[in-house]
């Protein structure tokens, strides 16, 4: 063989073999690259195990997804998991050896108002990037506030205002409300109090239980002594056995749900009585029959075996969230992608695109009502069931949230 020709195929081969890296490293994720650790100070054990354990499939199916799909920036997403137990020191323990010996870009934690709380003056300290998850009380943000990041639930003061539209838009003159004695329970009472100041004629009657309360019999005697048009329901997470024996002292009034259950758990609570009763969900942020969501519960389904539901799908925005604001600031480090959020407006199947104020409440919201129905959902979201859901009411835009100064 001439030389010339040979050095012709050997130009060949490595112009083929460069080409093949630039494409490795451009439009796969390489392996050669440390993933992107994304933090998680879970509730995964303790009162809130049921809600942090769906969130974490949530996570893990969106992590999954985005990798599979070449990434985030040419690299990997990990998660760092915790369990705080829902224990508020143990909480901040945790989001410190994340942010400073895990070394993470994000952290996702609150699913506790207690815990979320607690973070959130840590995230400020860490300058770590930190996504709520329930975490409903106001007390969560400060004026100040610039690392705290709402996602997906909303807070406590902008539902009780959409709750607020929906019973002056049915007349409701009687409001009862069943609430748990803590940050959270009093947050809903307190706003809710508030918002139904303005609405005329309108009387209300509150009954607050222990967080750890099983036993709902004295305050439901109370509020049937009441005779209230709509129930309020701002117990976690003994709500859905207080509705039990609601039922069962033969209540019969609308219950809306004024905290973060599942479908699911209000199923495996009450399961047919859903349909003797009118149950009604908030907190969702979407329309189950949004074709979007269908799609993404579709293949969650087909992955994990089980309903997409509303932890799954805090777990699944959470994760999107931050994949979309890492794309945006070009960047793994917290500082860029927290500047990314605060400029960001990520649209979703959410009924808003999630974008924020400066202490990190969502700017633009509404809330979104469903009730239980006979019969499985279309398509294979969940095969087989005996209920779907059906958005039945979605509120106006809402007013943020505004931090005292």
């Amino acid at each position: 063989m001439r030389a010339k020709t040979k050095y012709a195929i050997v130009a060949i081969i490595a112009a083929i073999l460069i080409v093949g890296v630039v494409w490795f490293a451009f439009f796969r994720v390489s392996p050669t690259l440390e993933a992107i650790k994304i933090g998680v100070v879970g509730e995964l054990t303790g009162p809130w195990a049921y809600s942090g354990n769906g969130q974490l499939d949530g996570l893990n199916f969106a992590v999954e997804k985005i990798n599979s799909e070449g990434g985030v920036l040419g690299r990997n997403l990990t998660l760092v998991v915790t369990d705080s137990k829902s224990d508020t020191t143990e909480a901040i323990t945790l989001f410190k050896r994340l942010a400073e010996v895990d070394n993470v870009s994000a952290i996702i934690g609150g699913v506790s108002s207690s815990v979320g709380i607690a973070l959130s003056p840590e995230a400020e300290k860490e300058e770590v990037p930190t996504i709520m998850s329930w975490a409903a009380s106001e007390k969560v943000h400060a004026l100040n506030s610039s690392h705290i990041f709402r996602s997906p639930v909303q807070l406590a003061t902008p539902v009780m205002q959409g709750v607020t539209e929906y019973i002056k838009d049915k007349g409701y003159t009687r409001v009862g409300m069943l609430i748990a004695d803590y940050a959270f329970g009093r947050s809903v009472e307190a706003n809710l109090k508030k918002f139904l100041a303005d609405v005329p004629g309108v009387e209300i009657d509150v009954e607050a239980a222990p967080v750890a309360e099983t036993d709902f019999t004295s305050y439901i005697r109370k509020l049937q002594d009441f005779d209230p048009d709509i129930l309020i329901n701002g117990h976690p997470p003994g709500g859905a056995s207080a509705i039990k024996q609601m039922i069962e002292m033969g209540m019969d009034v609308d219950v809306i749900i004024a905290y973060a259950p599942d479908w699911t758990e209000l199923w495996g609570a009450l399961h047919e009585d859903v349909f003797n009763i009118k149950v009604i969900h908030v907190w969702g942020s979407f329309d189950p029959s949004n074709p979007d969501y269908i799609n993404v519960a579709e293949e969650f389904r087909a992955a994990k075996g089980k309903l997409m539901d509303i932890s799954e799908v805090v777990g699944y925005m959470q994760i999107n969230l931050l994949a979309e604001a890492i794309k945006r600031a070009n960047s793994v480090e917290p500082d860029k992608i927290n500047d990314a959020l605060r400029q960001i407006s990520y649209q979703s199947f959410l009924a808003f695109p999630m974008s924020y104020t400066a202490w990190g409440e969502f700017e633009e919201q509404r809330i979104v009502m469903t009730v239980f129905k006979q019969g499985a959902p279309s398509g294979n979201v969940n095969p087989g069931a005996e209920w779907h859901t059906e958005a039945i009411y979605t509120s106006p835009p809402l007013e943020p949230y505004v931090p005292p100064a």
